[in-house]
């Protein structure tokens, strides 16, 4: 899809066909791996108030070398604060507190796709961003980023 609108709007016809309604609610044949607990302290933002309706929600998260973990979590609060200038959304930085050790969580959210493809543009051409992100050299372990999205839809 082009945009994060585009797939929702595709989306649409799929929510109303009863088969992929009846896998939905059979849940079992769509989970390839079993479930992983997690329990996240946030160490900075504010919990808010749960998102609307459609609320689109980003997720990364990066696990840091454990000798430079202090350091890492000074620069994930620093690029948290960096990006809510960008965007204007507010986002939260949490670590695990057990799981992988050393692993961070970046989770910002916007009230809906639109938002969310704003969001990503401006981050996109940002190039006090990408520098930021070169700050981050040494600090995580070498391809342990990931980036996710959530969507509220009850």
């Amino acid at each position: 899809a082009e945009s994060q609108s585009a797939l929702v709007s595709a989306m649409g016809a799929l929510t109303t066909q009863s088969e992929f309604l009846d896998r939905l609610d059979a849940g079992t044949d769509l989970v390839a791996a079993p479930g992983q607990d997690s329990l996240r302290e946030i160490i900075y933002g504010t919990p808010a108030e749960p998102p609307p309706l459609g609320a689109v929600a980003t997720v990364t998260t990066a696990t840091a070398l454990v000798d430079r973990l202090v350091d890492a979590v000074g620069w994930a609060v620093e690029i948290a604060q960096y990006v809510e200038n960008v965007i204007g959304s507010p986002v939260a930085v949490l670590r695990d507190v057990f799981g992988t050790m050393g692993t961070l969580a970046w989770i910002g959210s916007v009230p809906d796709v639109e938002a969310s493809d704003a969001a990503a543009g401006k981050m996109a051409a940002d190039a006090g961003y990408l520098g930021k992100l070169a700050g981050s050299k040494d600090l995580f372990i070498p391809g342990s980023g990931r980036t996710g999205q959530l969507m509220r839809i009850g």
